[in-house]
């Protein structure tokens, strides 16, 4: 059942590790209260010759993307060569945000080097900046601050493993849900989910355990892409399907990133099996009864758009910082508010012609108008230039046409 974009020819099925097997798209550092985007710098990346074995140590895989979206390259994570050329966006740590790519392949070759093995900072080197995977907005709240405080039993000085366990536990007994309503103007979005929502899908989960674990000191970023899938031993392939669109959280601790999972849908990775062994505080367990007599019924949040979709989608935010007042944000903005007005939720995963095609039901005369958006401001990220003058000027009047549905 759905539709299979994505196939993994990997040979022999991946061994069971620490981090969960999943297949990233692209990192997210920043969290702006209502949304993730990325601080990450752009280059050209050659592609690399990549034979039909391995190094020891690293994962060769064969990629047939399917997607009608084709732009962005997915691979097991940490991606590190690919041997078709793209535009690498890098973070200031030199994170591999994403990778672009120029011709938009349907098969490409790719080398990942599974998190657990990546080096450790040498002794005579200086410990990476993890300053910038610590910063919250002002929107986060006191009360996710205290939350994570308290879930995390942080005043009895655990390990940041422990503590980051008990997050990731704690929201993994929030109910799963589709059925969400979009965020109103103003509110944190990351408080709205823990205090009166409380129940979600994966973008929701991701992050709040980015904020809270961000709040008690640990170095946070979301990533996005799929997960495992299903092994075919058949064909040596992972067939992954529309419903592994994912996004989950991954936190620095011991000087590794680590991936934790706290969506309840998706099974624990398997470092957790001794992690589940970790005692909750007795207070978290007052906080969560707190958190549930203070709910007063679902506030409307905008779902995925408001967490992951646009970066996922189009990268728009992504290596070409813009001014808000931009008309490529403004169109991108105008996008987002007519899919929460018309209650068709941006899926996890979804490009961004892909969910053009769903508001294009809802769209009425405004048709013209929502292909105009979506093809100028493909052509506004991956185009290699900026918009003409006259495109701007379409896509502004697009953008008020929308607005006025």
């Amino acid at each position: 059942p759905g539709q299979v974009p994505l196939r993994w020819g990997v040979g022999e099925p991946l061994p069971e590790g620490p981090n969960p097997r999943y297949w990233r798209a692209r990192l997210l550092n920043i969290y702006t209260g209502g949304g993730w985007t990325a601080d990450a710098q752009v280059s050209a990346e050659q592609p690399t010759t990549i034979g039909d074995e391995a190094p020891e140590g690293l994962v060769l895989q064969e990629i047939e993307d399917l997607r009608r979206d084709r732009s962005l390259l997915v691979g097991l994570a940490d991606l590190i060569a690919v041997n078709v050329p793209a535009q690498a966006e890098r973070m200031a740590d030199g994170a591999l945000a994403a990778l672009v790519a120029e011709q938009a392949p349907e098969r490409y070759r790719a080398i990942s080097r599974p998190m657990e093995l990546a080096a450790l900072p040498t002794p005579d080197r200086e410990e990476p900046d993890m300053s910038g995977y610590l910063l919250l907005p002002t929107s986060v709240s006191q009360r996710v601050r205290d939350l994570a405080s308290i879930v995390s039993d942080s005043g009895s000085r655990r390990p940041a493993m422990e503590r980051a366990l008990l997050i990731e536990r704690y929201l993994r007994e929030l109910p799963y849900t589709y059925e969400v309503q979009p965020l109103p103007r103003g509110g944190d979005a990351v408080d709205q989910f823990l205090f009166e929502m409380r129940q979600g899908y994966c973008t929701y989960y991701a992050s709040a355990m980015a904020v809270m674990a961000r709040s008690i000191g640990i170095p946070a970023r979301v990533a996005v892409g799929y997960a495992t899938g299903e092994y075919d031993p058949a064909t040596g392939t992972y067939i992954i399907r529309e419903a592994e669109a994912h996004a989950w959280p991954e936190l620095y601790i011991d000087r590794r990133w680590v991936i934790f999972e706290p969506t309840p849908v998706r099974p624990l990775p398997a470092r957790d099996a001794q992690g589940r062994q970790v005692q909750p505080a007795e207070t978290a367990v007052a906080q969560e009864q707190t958190a549930q007599d203070r709910t007063t019924g679902p506030l409307i949040w905008i779902g995925v758009l408001a967490l992951v979709a646009l970066v996922t989608a189009a990268g728009l935010l992504i290596g070409r910082p813009r001014p808000p007042e931009h008309p490529v944000v403004q169109a991108q903005l105008a996008l987002e508010r007519f899919g929460a007005r018309a209650g068709v939720p941006w899926p996890v995963g979804a490009t961004l012609h892909e969910y053009g095609a769903l508001l294009e039901p809802h769209a009425d005369g405004a048709g013209p108008a929502l292909r105009d958006i979506i093809g100028l401001v493909e052509l506004a990220r991956y185009g290699g230039r900026e918009l003409g003058t006259d495109e701007q000027r379409r896509l502004i009047a697009a953008s008020e046409q929308l607005r006025s549905r």
